[in-house]
C-alpha cells in the first residue's frame, strides 16, 4: 500500500476552470486495489477524481491493499496508519470497500474529517455464508457510526442505511453516477437481435439465470454477448463456461471478458436489448448506460435497479427466471414493443446527472466536512 501524492484531475467544465483552480483545495481519497479495474465502482472512483477540480477539490490518491473486504490485521494496521499520516485538516473519504471492513475504534482515532463513500453495504453481496455476512453487516454499522459524513450512490442505499444501518437520514449526502451523453444505439433490426449484458461473471450478476434464461429462448433468433471480467470468482466462471459449452448455446453466446471504453460503446451501439440479472445493485451503472442509450433493460426489480432503470425497461421479481425470459421473449418477437420500449428508455436517459454534477455534489460534502 502506497500514498501518491497528488493526482490532477484530467477533465473540467471550461467555464468554471479557473474559479476553480483559484480556489483548489486538496482531500485525500483511500481506495483498495487496482484504480483501473473495470467495474462500476472503480469508474465511479476515475470519473470523480476527474471532475472533482471543476468543484475546487483535488484527490490525493492512497493507494490501498487489494485485499478489501477481508484484509489481514496487518493490512488493517497499515491502512489506519496512513490515513492517520494525512495532512492536518485534510479531509479523508475512503471507499466503502474498505471503509466497511475497518474497525470502527480506529477509525474514530483518524484526526481528520472523515468520509465514507458507500456504494452497497458490504454484507448484501449475493453468496456470502450468512455469518460472514452478518460480521460485515455489524462491522459496517459501526464504522458509519464514526464517520463525519457518508456519502453513496444511489437514493435506495441512503434507505437501507437509515433503515438497516441506524444511520441518520442528516448525515447521508446522495451523489448518483454521472451517465455521459452518448448516441443512440443503432441495432437497424439486426438479425437476430443481439442481447447484450454487462458485468463481473459472478453470482450477484446473476450470469447463470441468464443463460437459463437463453436456454429457453432457443426458438427465438438472438445473438447474446456478455461482457464481464471472469477473474472475481473463477469457479463460478469455470461453472458458467461449462453451461454455455451445451449445443444449444455454443454458438449463439459470446464471451468478450473485461474490455476498454470504446469496444463497449461499440457493443452498446449494436445492442437490441440489455439484460442483467442481478440480485443485488447499489446503482447498477450498467443498467444506466443502457437506458441512456435507448437500449430497452431487463433485470430484476431489486436494490437501486428500479429507480436507475425507470420507465425504460421491464424488471420482475429477484430470482424468477421464468418471468424475465417470458419478458425477453416478448420483446425478442415483436420488434415494434422492443421500439417503443425504447423510445422510453431514450427519453428517460436524457434526465440523468452528468459527473459535474456528480462532482458538484461531493464537492460541497468535502467542503462542509473541512468546515466542521
Amino acid at each position: 500500500m502506497k500514498a501518491m501524492w497528488p493526482v490532477a484531475g484530467m477533465r473540467h467544465r471550461l467555464p468554471d476552470m479557473a474559479e476553480a483552480r483559484s480556489k483548489i483545495r486538496q482531500f485525500a481519497f483511500a481506495i483498495p486495489g487496482d484504480l483501473g479495474t473495470r467495474t462500476g465502482g472503480y469508474g465511479y472512483a476515475r470519473e470523480i477524481i476527474d471532475h472533482l477540480p471543476g468543484s475546487g477539490w483535488n484527490a490525493n490518491i492512497i493507494q490501498l491493499d487489494a485485499g478489501f473486504p477481508d484484509p489481514s490485521p496487518a493490512v488493517v494496521d497499515e491502512t489506519i496508519r496512513l490515513l492517520n499520516a494525512v495532512p492536518e485538516g485534510m479531509p479523508v473519504m475512503v471507499d466503502g470497500l474498505a471503509y466497511g471492513a475497518l474497525p470502527a475504534t480506529l477509525l474514530a482515532d483518524v484526526p481528520n474529517p472523515l468520509i465514507a463513500l458507500v456504494h452497497h453495504p458490504l454484507g448484501l453481496e449475493t453468496g456470502l455464508d450468512p455469518v460472514r455476512a452478518k460480521q460485515l453487516i455489524d462491522n459496517e454499522q459501526a464504522a458509519l457510526s464514526v464517520a463525519d459524513t457518508i456519502i453513496v450512490t444511489s437514493p435506495h442505499t441512503k434507505r437501507v442505511l437509515v433503515r438497516d444501518f441506524n444511520v441518520s437520514a442528516r448525515r447521508i449526502h446522495v451523489a448518483t453516477p454521472g451517465i455521459p451523453a452518448a448516441k443512440r444505439a443503432t441495432p437497424d433490426n439486426r438479425q437476430p437481435p443481439m442481447i447484450l449484458s454487462v458485468g463481473t461473471i459472478t453470482q450477484r450478476k446473476g450470469t447463470d439465470i441468464l443463460l437459463a434464461c437463453l436456454l429457453g429462448l432457443t426458438h427465438v433468433p438472438w445473438h447474446a454477448v456478455i461482457c464481464g471480467d471472469p477473474g472475481r470468482d473463477p469457479q463460478y466462471a469455470q461453472f458458467i463456461t461449462s453451461v454455455a459449452s451445451v449445443p444449444a448455446l455454443a454458438n449463439r453466446v459470446s464471451f468478450t471478458g473485461s474490455v476498454g471504453e470504446a469496444d463497449l460503446h461499440a457493443l452498446y451501439a449494436q445492442a437490441s436489448l440489455f439484460v442483467l440479472p442481478s440480485h443485488y445493485e447499489g446503482y447498477g451503472m450498467a443498467f444506466a448506460e443502457a437506458v441512456r442509450r435507448g437500449i430497452p433493460a431487463l433485470g430484476f426489480a431489486t436494490g437501486a435497479v428500479p429507480d436507475t432503470v425507470g420507465p425504460g425497461g421491464i424488471l420482475v421479481p429477484d430470482g424468477d427466471a421464468n418471468a424475465l425470459s417470458a419478458a425477453m421473449a416478448a420483446l425478442l418477437s415483436n420488434p415494434s414493443q422492443r421500439q417503443a420500449l425504447s423510445d422510453k428508455a431514450w427519453d428517460y436517459g436524457q434526465t440523468m446527472p452528468d459527473w459535474f454534477d456528480t462532482a458538484a455534489v461531493i464537492g460541497r460534502c468535502l467542503t462542509d466536512a473541512a468546515a466542521n
